[in-house]
């Protein structure tokens, strides 16, 4: 496995204009790892949810964790800097988007009860139970992280060419 990166239950109604996102064709994870099981692809980028388990039973060789420091689901793996990769951080995350022109007042109260209820002990614990975490923001982080995302990820799509079907 060539890395893996956390999963973040994000909080936080995205305000504001975003760029539109393009249209992409999602690549399956189960078929990802199928193929790396069954030697067919040598490495991939995975979610640590979805390859601890094969990790922890000895299936597939987690080389580094790509958030910025270890993961508690995973401690004796290094972070990609510690493995001397600097700036190499990935990471996934979950939100809730509201749609253009949502009231603030609204936006604010969703956000607040979303991150209640997703900091609610039953809800941490299965979280964990998935080798996730934990992490809810204001709507004005949470846009920013989309954004700062989007920015990346275009400039590496850009930059190695990358060109959708």
């Amino acid at each position: 496995m060539a890395a893996s990166d956390v999963s973040r239950a994000g909080s936080g109604n995205a305000t504001g204009t975003l760029p539109a996102l393009p249209r992409a064709t999602n690549v399956v994870r189960a078929a990802a790892a199928a193929a790396l099981l069954g030697g067919h692809v040598q490495g991939m980028f995975a979610t640590v949810p979805s390859a601890v388990a094969y990790i922890k039973d000895g299936r597939l060789k987690a080389l580094v964790v790509t958030s910025e420091k270890r993961e508690a689901a995973l401690p004796a793996i290094p972070s990609a800097a510690e493995a001397g990769l600097p700036g190499l951080i990935v990471s996934t995350w979950n939100g809730v988007l509201a749609p253009a022109g949502t009231p603030r007042a609204i936006v604010v109260k969703l956000n607040a009860e979303i991150a209640k209820a997703a900091h609610m002990p039953e809800m941490v614990e299965r979280y964990a139970a998935q080798a996730a975490e934990v992490y809810t923001t204001t709507p004005e982080q949470f846009a920013t992280i989309v954004r700062n995302d989007f920015a990346k990820w275009s400039k590496v799509v850009k930059d190695i060419g990358l060109r959708g079907n």
